[in-house]
């Protein structure tokens, strides 16, 4: 320590008390000032959560566009029925939180990020923007989607438009394998989605292209003409999601996970894709079937796939409804293709 530092220190013990503070704030004023403020926010942060009531399920819905508040008022009425979802917390309400987010900029991309992630959300509600971004960069993030305009009695109930709005139930991350709480709310999610969803049929379009959109509705609208009706709607849905990746080995891992799932009947693949799929996953392939012409392709452009039938599911019965919705669809193909 040099002396004029001691000295300086020498003066400072001889100040009065009150001369000592106002030198105190004169050097170390923002620090005081930032640690205040930290303290406030971890005080509040505290009686908040401490007030906050604990949701039985979160969703949150991201939406391009604006979106309709009456619409989101419209969905709490029905995702709260007692038959919709359980109480999970014991507190004798069933509580759903729907936090609604529109536009793409950077404040809502972040809160994207951050829910997809490791956020409170155990379900999703995502516009076409939205979906699409989901499936093309996270896909694994999801672990059931369904189209809600599909459902006629719920996009009039909901008063949607024609633009598709898909419920998402997101994965259980192995981080959050073993939390009650988080594991009961994924039940929640799924209870939900199999309420909304209850499809005929499901298929997932693998390409490496972007995919065109007035194909799948092509493809689902002529699906429909040969399956049953297995779900207690008006309608029959069908539900094809789509996957696409230039990258082959990408594409490749996603399907792989899809078809350990166990989740989905039959698959449809382009030509630049099918090859790889039938060498990578040949234990997944029943039946096949170029049905390119059935839609005007080129020949060798598109093929439909029945999976091979999956063991140990939990929910036999409606597999197998499913399962025979995907060979009713390829016996249908082939006879509209002599």
């Amino acid at each position: 320590m040099d002396m004029q530092t001691k000295r300086g220190r020498e003066q400072l013990k001889s100040l009065p008390f009150k001369d000592k503070l106002r030198n105190f704030f004169f050097y170390y004023k923002w620090h005081v000032i930032i640690a205040l403020f930290a303290v406030a926010v971890i005080a509040f942060s505290l009686a908040e959560c401490s007030m906050r009531v604990d949701d039985d399920l979160v969703i949150t819905y991201f939406s391009e566009a604006y979106i309709d508040e009456s619409v989101v008022e419209k969905m709490y009425g029905f995702f709260g029925y007692e038959y919709c979802i359980d109480d999970i917390n014991a507190d004798g309400e069933r509580n759903v939180l729907i936090s609604p987010y529109s536009g793409v900029d950077e404040n809502v991309m972040a809160k994207y990020m951050t829910e997809i992630a490791a956020g409170e959300s155990m379900a999703f509600l995502f516009d076409q923007t939205y979906y699409d971004i989901t499936m093309q960069n996270q896909p694994e993030s999801i672990e059931y989607a369904c189209d809600i305009t599909k459902n006629s009695e719920l996009k009039e109930l909901f008063g949607l438009g024609d633009e598709p709005l898909y419920f998402a139930v997101k994965t259980v991350y192995d981080a959050e394998q073993g939390d009650e709480m988080r594991e009961k709310m994924h039940d929640n999610a799924v209870s939900l989605y199999n309420i909304i969803a209850d499809d005929d049929m499901t298929a997932i379009y693998y390409g490496t292209d972007d995919v065109n959109r007035e194909l799948i509705t092509s493809i689902e609208d002529t699906f429909r003409e040969y399956i049953d009706n297995i779900n207690a709607v008006e309608q029959k849905i069908v539900e094809i999601s789509a996957v696409c990746d230039p990258d082959v080995e990408a594409l490749s891992e996603q399907a792989g996970e899809t078809i350990k799932s166990g989740n989905v009947p039959a698959f449809l693949t382009d030509g630049a894709f099918y090859t790889t799929f039938e060498n990578k996953f040949p234990y997944a392939i029943e039946d096949s079937e170029d049905i390119s012409s059935v839609f005007d392709l080129p020949e060798g452009s598109l093929y439909y796939v029945v999976r091979s039938k999956p063991s140990g599911s939990d929910n036999l019965e409606k597999e197998e409804l499913l399962r025979g919705n995907a060979l009713k669809v390829l016996s249908g193909l082939r006879d509209k293709k002599r």
